[in-house]
């Protein structure tokens, strides 16, 4: 009698709205982005080239002043686009603040300019601007939520937080339609990403 292998077949996530898809690509101001600015370079871009690729630590973030991009994830038939972003746009998703490893490339589409910032230096400004914190961090989970309903990406699981502070998760969760990871199967690779705290 010959054995079969079952299958494992992984809960589906609730795909992410018109509205909530608009969150997690949205567009910075001219005022948000001269915010940026003092914490990041200039830098002039020109059509195909590679600003990162799936694998590499350190990837830099990036806002559109002008010019465009494509965010893909490359697969055994070739690419599948992520998403196109221009002026206004931001790369990036929740490893740039995990320090996990990428899961895109980002090529250029059309030449322009982009700002250029390093991941502490994206850290440093999440800590001091918290209207800022807020757009980045809630894009960045996200365009992760997002990649795990394609299938590109691992869960997030989150650490509890305190009496004092709670982890922002909590509230996050609270305030969307989107899945908390605990809705994700236990076999589902998941990333760390909020500290635990035993004050």
């Amino acid at each position: 009698m010959s054995s079969q292998l079952t299958p494992q077949i992984m809960p589906q996530l609730k795909p992410l709205s018109a509205d909530i898809r608009g969150e997690a690509f949205p567009k910075l101001t001219e005022e948000q982005i001269g915010r940026i600015r003092p914490l990041s370079k200039l830098r002039q871009v020109r059509v195909g080239e590679i600003l990162f690729e799936p694998g590499e630590l350190d990837i830099p973030f990036f806002v559109l002043l002008s010019g465009s991009m494509d965010v893909v994830q490359p697969d055994r038939h070739g690419e599948r686009l992520i998403v196109k972003h221009d002026a206004g746009g931001f790369t990036g998703e929740i490893t740039m603040i995990s320090g996990r490893r990428g899961l895109a490339r980002g090529r250029v589409t059309k030449d322009g300019e982009f700002l250029e910032m390093s991941g502490a230096q994206l850290k440093a400004l999440v800590a001091r601007d918290a209207e800022l914190s807020e757009i980045l961090m809630r894009a960045f989970i996200l365009r992760r939520v997002e990649l795990i309903n394609r299938g590109q990406g691992n869960a997030i699981r989150w650490a509890r937080g305190t009496r004092r502070r709670p982890c922002a998760c909590a509230s996050f969760y609270r305030a969307t339609d989107i899945p908390s990871p605990t809705s994700i199967s236990t076999r589902t690779p998941v990333i760390r990403i909020c500290s635990t705290s035993s004050r």
